[in-house]
């Protein structure tokens, strides 16, 4: 495999897992975002456009390009319904939503965070959000701010999609007592 392959490969499977490489601004996430910008300036297809949008936003968060971040979780979202069968759409709405609540935290607009939070939630799934469990980077930020009930809420809608329901007892319970659960792994950063 030449070294862009095997680059773009990790780097897609560290996006759809939401498991960063590395922690913090920089390399990585500049090397995603570089990638995933190229992928949808090359593509021929708005449906590979579609598949690269979601972790082009959580790569622009990472890395503070609110606009761009801001921008890409929009028309990712945007085009969500057009590709419903699309195996990144439930990552779509997931990320795209938890891009916009982030940003929404950003302004200090905690109930637009939250409503974001549970946007997100209702995502149908997909494979690896259903069986590693979504990001749970924006609900620390709100359990950080004192939000139990948008976090409790939203890892209910968890039990949808998520084949793991005993992470999420534990993870609720931690909730409940008013504590902040260790995510394990399942932050962006």
């Amino acid at each position: 495999m030449n070294p862009s392959r095997s680059m773009l490969a990790v780097t897609a499977l560290s996006m759809l897992t939401c498991v960063p490489l590395a922690h913090g601004k920089g390399w990585p996430w500049a090397r995603q975002l570089e990638t995933y910008e190229s992928h949808m300036k090359e593509t021929a297809s708005r449906e590979g456009r579609f598949e690269a949008l979601d972790h082009a936003a959580v790569a622009a968060l990472m890395l503070g390009e609110i606009e761009k971040a801001r921008s890409y979780a929009e028309e990712s979202l945007a085009m969500a319904e057009s590709y419903s069968h699309n195996w990144n759409y439930g990552n779509a709405i997931h990320d795209g939503h938890a891009v916009l609540g982030h940003l929404a935290l950003q302004k200090d607009d905690v109930t637009r965070a939250e409503v974001e939070l549970l946007a997100a939630g209702r995502t149908p799934g997909s494979g690896t959000i259903s069986k590693y469990g979504p990001n749970m980077f924006l609900a620390k930020a709100l359990l950080e701010k004192g939000r139990r009930t948008a976090v409790l809420a939203y890892l209910e809608e968890c039990r949808l999609f998520l084949d793991d329901h005993g992470r999420l007892d534990e993870w609720e319970l931690a909730v409940e007592q008013g504590e902040i659960p260790d995510f394990k792994g399942r932050l962006w950063r």
